[in-house]
């Protein structure tokens, strides 16, 4: 009983550290507990990945609960700014498709994305292969050309 007492009391004293320090991967930014929980409470089903420090924004890659990677950006305060939730491609309104495969029919689909924003209709953004991508209203109309999407 006393070595399973200590076991366990060795145990809890060892993973404090781990609990209360940052979390972070190579070549990534260091993301405190706090910051994780918010990200958890925003996002329930998603599959953390990693996080970076970009452009002025915390960058947050995850998995959607759909399999698609998606991303969300943070302000510095911490938050939630925009989110760009991975989709496919056959998910895009018709009138997209449409738009895309008349324009660019030499240039392939390598990702296709649901932006929303607390303060935003949503929209889609579209990225095609070696040219600028492309953004549509939440009805699938385009609205303009994005030379670096975040």
């Amino acid at each position: 009983m006393k070595t399973k007492l200590f076991s366990i009391t060795l145990f809890i004293i060892l993973s404090l550290p781990l609990v209360a320090s940052p979390i972070s991967t190579p070549g990534t930014t260091v993301v405190n507990a706090e910051f994780l929980f918010q990200f958890k409470s925003d996002f329930p089903t998603a599959t953390f990945k990693e996080v970076e420090f970009k452009d002025g924004h915390y960058k947050v890659y995850f998995i959607s609960n759909n399999g698609k990677p998606s991303y969300a950006l943070y302000s510095r305060d911490k938050e939630l700014v925009e989110t760009y939730f991975g989709i496919s491609e056959n998910d895009l309104p018709l009138i997209s498709k449409s738009h895309i495969n008349t324009k660019y029919p030499a240039h392939p689909i390598e990702a296709t994305y649901l932006v929303t924003s607390p303060n935003r209709p949503a929209r889609y953004i579209v990225k095609l292969k070696n040219t600028e991508d492309v953004m549509y209203s939440g009805e699938g109309y385009f609205l303009r050309y994005i030379k670096d999407l975040i």
